[in-house]
């Protein structure tokens, strides 16, 4: 079984995949209709574990500029940075979301994709530093902070 926690993983998976994009479960034509209803254009957003998807760059080119990318796999955010030097307000950093250096409610909406066996414990996690966390399965409202 893939060991879709472990940074080493996801190294040796984008290690040969600089110039590819893969999105995994939606694209911003299918939710820019419900990222629409959920912020503004200036909202901060938190993008966490998209790994080298096109959604952060399709957000930012329709105005969405304060895009903050985190991914536990060095590799990739060091080609997504690279990717994306002619997008300068969009960040990109290693992170691991069950240790994330934010503090409570930094973010007005994250986007998660996360691999299904593990994303209960990572959403767990990425609540507290967030004032709406988006699940890409809904949506459906469970309480003030998580809209899944």
């Amino acid at each position: 079984m893939p060991q879709y926690g472990e940074p080493d993983y996801w190294d040796k998976r984008y290690s040969n995949q600089k110039e590819k994009t893969f999105d995994w479960l939606e694209n911003w034509e299918s939710l820019k209709p419900i990222i629409w209803n959920l912020i503004d254009k200036d909202s901060k957003i938190l993008m966490l574990g998209w790994g080298n998807a096109l959604l952060s760059q399709d957000m930012y080119d329709d105005g969405y500029k304060n895009i903050h990318n985190i991914d536990i796999s060095s590799v990739v955010i060091d080609n997504m940075k690279e990717r994306n030097l002619e997008r300068p307000e969009m960040t990109w950093e290693v992170m691991d979301v069950t240790n994330m250096s934010y503090q409570d409610e930094t973010f007005d909406l994250s986007l998660i994709h996360i691999s299904e066996p593990t994303r209960p414990l990572y959403i767990s996690y990425a609540v507290f530093c967030l004032k709406k966390v988006a699940n890409l399965r809904g949506p459906k409202v469970h309480g003030p902070n998580v809209v899944s």
